[in-house]
This record gives structure tokens, C-alpha cells and sequence, in this order.
């Protein structure tokens, strides 16, 4: 009996206007144009709870500040009740009401890429362009490509 393959979609999230903010939006559209399920937003609002509820895994790309221009990390992220009605909301807070909304919530993952500018302006510093493309690298050789339309993820 064959096994159904994991559903897994990308959540890439900044402001375009603040340079090194958009990496995860960067990262997602790169994805996305490679058959992967990607979804790019400005910020994390409760409309993302739908996609979530039919997905088992889900990547969270995102921009830190705390981290040195280029660096890469990686970490899980646990459902939160604090911030879900907040102005933004954080991964965990969204994970908690996909769960109270659906019954479900997926695994998840944040990736943080450290920023060079988080200054006005359109375009990605050099370590961090090149911190996107280590990340789209890694993510399409390790993640099958998953049609859009079956987790109510529309290709752009």
C-alpha cells in the first residue's frame, strides 16, 4: 500500500520596500516558480489559516535582524496562543488558530535569513541574495514539487 507524500507548502513573508525585509518573499517566488507550493505575503494574516489546515509541513521564510548578514537558521515552531488577533501575527500564533479553525495545524518550520539593510529601498543586499539562493538550493533538492491546486495554492 503506497503511502500518500507529505504536503508541504512555503510561506515566504516581508516588506518589499525595506530591502533585506523581502528575502522570504524572494525565496518563496523562486520556489514557486519551481513547481513547489509557495505562498509570498506582505505579512502573516488569518486568511494563511485555510492553505495551512491542508498541508502536513509547512516552511515559514523569514528576515532577522539578529542574525549576521547571510547567516542561515533554522528552528521548529510550536502553536502560541499570544498575537493571533494582533495587527501581525507571528508563525506560532497562526499555527494555534489554523488548529482552533480546521482541528489541525501542520509541523512547522521557521528559516530566518540575517539582513545587511533593512533601510527604504527596493532589492536584496549581496549576503543576502546569496543567503536566498542557499535556501532555494537546499529546499528544491530536498522537497518534491507538489502541484499548487491541490492545497488551494494558486500559481502565479
Amino acid at each position: 500500500m503506497k503511502s500518500e507524500p507529505e504536503r508541504i507548502l512555503i510561506v515566504g513573508y516581508g516588506n518589499e520596500l525595506r530591502s533585506d525585509d523581502a528575502v522570504g518573499r524572494h525565496a518563496a517566488r523562486e520556489l514557486g516558480r519551481g513547481g513547489i507550493a509557495a505562498i509570498d505575503v506582505h505579512q502573516l494574516a488569518p486568511e494563511l489559516t485555510e492553505p495551512l489546515s491542508e498541508v502536513d509541513l509547512v516552511y515559514f521564510i523569514d528576515a532577522s535582524t539578529a542574525l549576521a548578514p547571510g547567516a542561515v537558521q533554522v528552528r521548529a515552531i510550536e502553536e502560541t496562543s499570544s498575537g493571533i488577533l494582533d495587527h501581525h501575527v507571528a508563525p506560532g500564533g497562526l499555527l494555534r488558530l489554523c488548529r482552533e479553525l480546521y482541528g489541525r495545524a501542520p509541523r512547522a518550520l521557521l528559516i530566518t535569513i540575517g539582513g545587511q539593510s533593512f533601510e527604504f529601498g527596493i532589492g536584496l543586499s549581496q549576503p543576502a541574495m546569496q543567503a536566498v539562493q542557499e535556501v532555494v538550493d537546499r529546499l528544491r533538492n530536498s522537497l518534491p514539487p507538489s502541484p499548487c491546486d491541490s492545497i488551494g495554492v494558486s500559481a502565479k
